[in-house]
């Protein structure tokens, strides 16, 4: 088994939006990252559809200023056999495997045998 430096476990980021919703569907809009006073757009477009918001206030509600909490997963961090630092991502049928040395980890840091021994429906995947 390999030493857990740090659990698996959520973490926030805040985020900061400005929205606005069609006057004649309520329930659809745009919403476009803010980040030190200003918008971040992640495209030519988004900077031509927020610009369209803002010219056109009696088609769209202007909702101002939204702040929201986003969760996010952060994975175990561990030591593995070899001495160095890994991640367990469980991204292999809820293994992980150790860039340096190969060696397979569950997500509890408990060594694996490597997946083509774990049985045909997994081998079969693996090759």
């Amino acid at each position: 088994m390999i030493e857990i430096i740090k659990e698996a476990h959520t973490e926030h980021v805040l985020v900061e939006t400005r929205e606005f919703r069609y006057k004649n569907c309520p329930t659809a809009g745009c919403s476009f990252d803010w980040k030190d006073g200003k918008p971040v757009f992640k495209s030519p477009e988004a900077e031509i559809n927020y610009q369209w918001c803002l010219e056109h206030p009696e088609e769209v509600n202007d909702l101002g200023f939204i702040k929201r909490s986003i969760p996010y997963k952060v994975d175990t961090l561990a030591r593995c056999e070899c001495g160095r630092e890994i991640w367990l991502n469980g991204n292999y049928y809820g293994s992980s495997q150790c860039p340096y040395c190969g060696r397979w980890h569950n997500l509890f840091g408990q060594t694996l045998n490597p997946p083509e021994m774990w049985g045909e429906d997994v081998a079969a995947d693996f090759k």
